[in-house]
């Protein structure tokens, strides 16, 4: 009886298992997406923007974006302009119209009815399908929206293409209102639309985990799950070449036999005030390293040496990266064999914490200069040392000391390949107490180069009749200015950019001729031609000499995207203040000779991401020398955690604690422009009249940018 109730269980279970298997829902591979900066509205009544998704909302693991579209006027109802989202590469789903589906998340602020069709690139497309959003079946604020490929080209037209999908169109119906659309100042957002091989995949629950990261490029992340850090810290990381050898005499004493495979000097820099510190853990953090960035071999391990412990840390794989879990900073040794390592923990009473005043990457062809400062930790007091009470030393007999000003000079760290250097510090009454500073050496790279050697704006780098255009705009007293291709010179290796008399050069806007106007002036762009995600952008610059007229050269990073302030460069880690505004204009440069003292002013322009309402954060960098007929050298590093801006290679601004927004790309856009015609119609750059037009003009000598 006893072998028949267990045969008879032993059945039941198989069969339970296998009906679990033939019941399970295929889930397909995500074939592509729309990308978020193309997206177009053929009515002038619909606003569209780019609106991130924090980590913490739930809606993150869907997307980390939506697109938000709001209608402004019920003169949209007699348009009807439809919806294009443009796909990057052209997509093809010929091999998956049985089985493939279209998703996408939508939010609308009622139920409604749409219409979506898919478009070749000779603008082909499919019948409209229509599809109903009931917002009480939404989740989280949105609705899953499922379609599959056979429905959507069951009343395809012969001649269309399902190799070729180039955009996806979405329509209002005929018939719709604002009662069953949008009323004015209602929004709807819309999520990528995802191209599945089969049924799509839920999205996976994302845990929420602050991210730090470094900025010099290696994509080291630390992860705090345990919310013990501050939203001051940056992490600095760096393969330490330097110290192999000693660090390989401590693993043979760890683990005999041991062979060394990678080592990483990692610290968290507190880095919200003047004077920036190591930060000491007071828990458990993961280090996320790039897979690629060190050895694959599946026996590789891990020891930590730290001030205070030396022991073996976790780790484990996930989404490309090795994850090490930690509770102590310092040098992370990668090695392979056998053998035990016991975790020692030391007791240090008194040691140094080595500061530094601004933590910077300087720039090419510039010294680096930093300014420390040494205190000491001794029974739980702290005191700050006098420059006598200590000295200051590394083991690279190019880096240069002078009390506390430590000098990178250019020629070595424009060439080196050392990624990081210790700064320590050593207290000259007792050599045992000392400290260090874990200092990042930025070595760049040229991606982007004009000397304007030749005697023609170069236009595979620069635009200037591609819709870069702005119409002719009213200045007083009947004058009028537009931007013009006449007013850029380009002559014996310079860029010469003027403000002069409209006659007889052409105008346009949006590549089309637009009229005649009474003053032209220059500009020039890289959008389209050349954009780059984080990097040192700089250039070369001679400003008006001998005049108060009013005008304006700008020096600016715009992002690539599809529209003005409709995608962004990053935000403010700050969560408690001004978490909804991120920055999608640069401003590294803006100067008039109307302003007085000689200064020019650095800008981040910053929008919030639900009301678009707009915010600045400017300084005005003053300098006795900005017009006195010499060239100058104004740049922007933009990293992962922070802004830098240099005037002739000396820190002029730092913007700290910033978090990057995606993998926006930034062009640079140079303009010389002018103010209002007359004292009485002066603009905030000021005004002008014909008599100032000879000294109206800006030379650049070179642009610039590293990577």
């Amino acid at each position: 009886m006893k072998k028949l109730m267990l045969l008879l269980l032993t059945l039941a279970t198989l069969i339970s298992s296998s009906c679990t298997v033939i019941d399970k829902t295929p889930v397909g591979s995500l074939l592509f997406t729309s990308v978020r900066k193309s997206f177009y509205c053929s009515s002038g009544a619909i606003t569209s923007a780019i609106k991130p998704i924090e980590r913490d909302d739930p809606n993150y693991a869907k997307s980390t974006w939506c697109r938000r579209i709001q209608l402004n006027d019920e003169q949209y109802y007699q348009e009807k302009g439809s919806f294009l989202f443009y796909l990057d590469p052209v997509g093809d789903i010929s091999q998956y119209i049985e089985t493939g589906y279209l998703r996408f998340y939508i939010s609308v602020p009622q139920s409604m009815t749409l219409q979506i069709s898919m478009n070749n690139e000779n603008w082909t497309s499919t019948a409209r399908y229509s599809f109903f959003i009931d917002t009480e079946k939404a989740v989280e604020g949105f609705n899953e929206i499922r379609i599959p490929f056979k429905s959507l080209l069951e009343n395809a037209s012969s001649s269309f293409d399902p190799t070729k999908i180039k955009n996806i169109n979405l329509f209002v119906p005929e018939d719709a209102t604002a009662e069953t659309f949008l009323s004015p100042g209602q929004q709807i957002h819309i999520m990528p639309f995802e191209f599945w091989s089969d049924k799509p995949a839920a999205a996976d629950p994302y845990e929420y985990v602050n991210k730090f990261y470094c900025g010099s490029g290696n994509k080291i992340e630390v992860w705090d799950k345990n919310g013990i850090l501050p939203e001051s810290i940056v992490v600095n990381a760096y393969q330490n070449t330097l110290d192999t050898e000693q660090t390989n005499t401590t693993l043979q004493q760890k683990v005999p036999g041991a062979e060394l495979q990678d080592l990483y000097t990692i610290q968290l820099i507190n880095d919200m005030t003047r004077v920036v510190s190591v930060y000491d853990l007071t828990g458990e953090v993961e280090i996320a390293i790039p897979e690629g960035s060190i050895s694959q071999n599946d026996s590789l391990r891990v020891m930590v040496i730290g001030q205070e412990q030396t022991k073996e840390v976790p780790t484990y794989h996930q989404d490309g990266f090795l994850i090490i879990r930690t509770d102590t900073m310092g040098d992370f040794v990668f090695f392979t064999g056998d053998g035990e390592v016991e975790t020692t923990q030391e007791e240090v009473p008194n040691y140094l914490s080595v500061r530094i005043d601004v933590n910077h990457p300087g720039i090419p062809g510039y010294d680096a200069e930093y300014t420390f400062k040494v205190m000491e930790y001794s029974g739980g007091s702290i005191k700050l040392l006098n420059e006598k009470d200590y000295t200051l030393f590394c083991n690279i007999p190019e880096i240069k000391f002078e009390n506390a000003k430590v000098t990178v000079p250019a020629e070595f760290k424009d060439n080196t390949s050392i990624q990081g250097v210790k700064i320590y510090a050593q207290k000259n009454d007792n050599p045992d107490i000392t400290g260090y500073y874990p200092l990042m050496i930025k070595n760049w790279s040229m991606t982007f180069q004009d000397e304007f050697d030749g005697t023609e704006l170069d236009e595979s780098k620069w635009s200037y009749a591609k819709n870069v255009w702005n119409p002719v705009s009213d200045i007083g007293q009947g004058k009028t200015m537009a931007e013009s291709r006449d007013a850029i010179y380009v002559e014996d290796g310079k860029c010469t950019l003027r403000i002069e008399s409209g006659e007889g050069k052409e105008v346009y806007h949006q590549g089309q001729l637009a009229g005649p106007a009474d003053f032209v002036y220059g500009g020039m762009s890289t959008e389209n031609a050349f954009s780059q995600h984080f990097g040192c952008f700089t250039t070369s610059v001679k400003l008006p000499v001998g005049t108060s007229a009013g005008n304006n050269a700008a020096f600016w990073l715009l992002i690539q995207d599809e529209g003005y302030a409709t995608s962004y460069f990053f935000r403010y880690r700050n969560t408690s203040e001004n978490r909804n505004n991120y920055c999608g204009e640069i401003d590294i440069m803006e100067c008039s000779t109307a302003w007085n003292p000689d200064q020019y002013q650095i800008t981040e322009h910053f929008w919030d991401k639900d009301t678009l309402e707009h915010d600045s954060d400017f300084i005005a960098y003053m300098d006795q020398n900005l017009f006195n007929g010499e060239y100058a050298e104004v740049s922007c590093v933009w990293t992962e955690n922070a802004l830098y801006y240099y005037y002739n290679g000396k820190v002029v601004k730092a913007v700290k604690n910033i978090e990057a927004y995606e993998d926006s790309e930034a062009y640079i856009l140079w303009d010389f422009y002018g103010g209002g015609y007359g004292a009485e119609n002066a603009t905030w750059v000021g005004s002008f009249t014909e008599d100032d037009l000879d000294k109206m003009n800006i030379s650049i000598d070179y642009v610039r940018v590293y990577q």
